[in-house]
């Protein structure tokens, strides 16, 4: 009986150090991403969500969920434990995973993104040229094509000042 009770007790003082732990992580990310009011509020009601839904799973391996004073004590004094003792290390450890995380993440995008966009600009360049060329040819024939038509059109009205037109009475 007094096996189980320790059982408990120590099921429920891990209970509170994950919970130390969970609110650690929501901080730490909540610095990281720098969110808003709203993201704020939502982190605000989600995070003592998680932190029960993980707090009730523990008390139920610990002692089948029965909620007794010392599954209290023991979960407030492993919350009190972590925040005063662990939470400071864990925070920097957390600070620092979590920056290592970006970096490595941005140096991947980097590593994907860069080439494909050189391999872009190197395939891109001739083809940007060649529509330069295109387009100037095109250019160059609509005026050659218009050429003797703008001319018979000069000519005629060249024509048409020299002609008068017959007086009506």
């Amino acid at each position: 009986m007094l096996q189980q009770q320790a059982w408990a007790f120590l099921v429920a003082f891990f209970s509170g150090v994950a919970a130390g732990v969970i609110f650690d992580v929501y901080r730490e990310l909540r610095k990281l991403w720098g969110l808003g009011r709203f993201g704020t509020a939502v982190g605000d009601l989600l995070t003592p969500v998680l932190i029960g839904l993980v707090a009730f799973r523990l008390l139920l391996l610990g002692n089948w969920g029965e909620m007794r004073l010392y599954v209290l004590v023991a979960v407030v004094s492993g919350l009190i434990f972590y925040l005063r003792v662990v939470s400071r290390w864990v925070r920097r450890v957390l600070n620092r995973v979590f920056r290592t995380a970006v970096w490595l993440a941005r140096a991947t995008v980097r590593g994907v993104v860069y080439p494909v966009k050189l391999a872009l600009r190197l395939l891109l360049f001739p083809l940007y040229w060649l529509t330069r060329a295109g387009h100037l040819g095109i250019r160059i024939t609509e005026y050659l094509a218009g050429f003797p038509v703008t001319a018979l059109i000069r000519f005629y009205r060249m024509l048409a000042g020299r002609i008068n037109p017959p007086r009506i009475e």
